[in-house]
């Protein structure tokens, strides 16, 4: 393999002046008010695309711009396509950002910034190990890339671009930027992703708000039944209240329970950081199963009645709640969501009115977790960071990889480097410039292997 750090460390100005350049884009897609940014920043990376890999193009037709790039095509080499996106989350001074979000800073070796982390720090990352195998002749790969404007607002685009073009998207491996680490300085491969079913439940008693001295104790009050519905989805044992929720569950395997002794989850770290006094679910499973492998509920939002300043002792008309359940293997998002609806209806409080909305569905996700790829990123990741990746799964919700994995190809790697406490969506997100500098390093490893006769054939 070749030692690649000291051209990473030659180059690692100009790399880091781009992602800098990069970041100050507020691409934000939730914000329509930012849609002209979120254009200039695809501009922008679409010219760097077509300047390292020869043909990019902009697609605004099915949404915000997506990018597609590529090299000329070798048959005699495998292929490889990157997925990530260049949109971001809001972010504002007043959230708690100790700098200017869309100001990126350098702070005690990490670079301080919305989007570093989620996802424009690893997309460059990405980019500038190509750079590095381009400077030295051909590519080992055949590169196809793909990134998307609307990851952080959910839309559709990407979809529509994928289902019309599979032909063309064609590839021996995925490889999406967009992937965390598991510690600091230890990249993590996740090859498993929880789904989710996101629901509002709204609960309407009197045609107003009434006087709770007037009324209180004789008129049904929303909010008291919206919480009693609430409070009984949850057991005493840290499971989920809903009958029939964990009959598809697929069992965690033995090798993975193994697997997952390994890892130093650092729980009492976590709570301390959290200042929480102990951890929530089911307290016979690891807490990494707990987040990666298991089901969970989360009341996500509640409101009802007055909640300003100073009092006001109203009976509240009205209630509502966002909830959501995160889904595993071999659980569907439409079946978990029809017990879902039945047993909140089966609960609710007949003197009101109850009613659910499904606001989202997401199947979960599981990848391989051994193979050819996984075997080449793992001399990589040891090449670059002299130790070998960590075996994850995630807790949060992929919709685009099951997609990707039904209509492209099952091989699909999640390489990560970001650390946990990177605050991607919150304040004072950022990426650590070794993990940078690092991470280059071991993209290009892993392309030149990759790029080996026979890897991925």
């Amino acid at each position: 393999m070749t030692d690649f750090a000291q051209q990473v460390n030659q180059r690692f100005e100009e790399f880091q002046a781009r992602l800098l350049e990069f970041l100050r884009f507020r691409s934000v897609s939730a914000d329509r008010a930012l849609h002209g940014e979120v254009a200039a920043a695809a501009r922008w990376l679409a010219d760097y695309l077509h300047e390292l890999l020869g043909h990019a193009e902009i697609h605004d037709g099915l949404g915000l711009p997506l990018i597609y790039a590529q090299t000329e095509q070798d048959p005699d080499k495998p292929t490889v396509l990157f997925y990530g996106h260049y949109d971001v989350q809001p972010a504002h001074r007043e959230d708690g950002w100790a700098t200017e979000p869309f100001e990126p800073t350098m702070v005690d070796g990490r670079i301080v910034g919305r989007g570093t982390a989620d996802d424009k720090a690893p997309i460059i990352l990405y980019l500038s190990a190509v750079q590095l195998l381009r400077e030295q002749g051909a590519l080992p790969v055949n590169l196809k890339v793909i990134f998307e404007g609307e990851e952080e607002s959910t839309g559709e685009a990407i979809f529509k671009f994928v289902e019309g073009r599979r032909d063309h998207l064609a590839c021996d491996l995925l490889i999406s930027t967009d992937a965390g680490g598991f510690a600091p300085g230890r990249p993590a491969i996740t090859y498993g992703t929880r789904g989710i079913v996101y629901k509002q439940i709204d609960v309407t008693g009197p045609n107003q708000d009434l006087h709770s001295g007037t009324f209180g104790g004789l008129v049904p009050d929303p909010g008291a039944a919206l919480v009693s519905v609430l409070g009984r989805l949850i057991g005493p044992d840290g499971r989920i209240d809903v009958p029939g929720l964990y009959d598809r569950v697929r069992p965690i395997a033995s090798e993975e329970h193994e697997q997952f002794l390994s890892l130093d989850f650092g729980e009492e770290d976590l709570c301390r950081r959290l200042e929480v006094e102990g951890l929530a679910g089911e307290p016979e499973f690891l807490p990494v199963e707990r987040l990666w492998c298991r089901p969970s509920l989360t009341i996500n939002g509640l409101v009802g009645g007055y909640t300003g300043e100073g009092p006001k002792t109203v009976l509240p008309s009205k209630a509502s709640a966002k909830l959501s359940v995160r889904i595993v293997p071999d659980q569907t998002p439409q079946e978990i969501s029809a017990l879902l609806d039945r047993r909140i209806l089966d609960l609710a409080d007949r003197r009101v009115r109850t009613t659910v909305q499904t606001l989202g569905l997401a199947e979960p996700y599981l990848g391989p977790r051994t193979g050819p790829a996984v075997a080449a990123t793992f001399k990589a990741v040891l090449g670059a960071f002299g130790i070998e990746p960590a075996m994850v799964r995630e807790g949060g919700t992929l919709p685009i990889m099951p997609f990707f994995a039904r209509k492209l190809t099952e091989r699909i790697l999640l390489l990560g480097f970001t650390r946990p406490d990177c605050g991607a969506h919150g304040p004072n997100e950022y990426f650590h410039i070794d993990d940078f500098r690092r991470g280059i390093h071991a993209v290009a490893l892993l392309l030149e292997e990759l790029g080996r006769g026979g890897v991925l054939r």
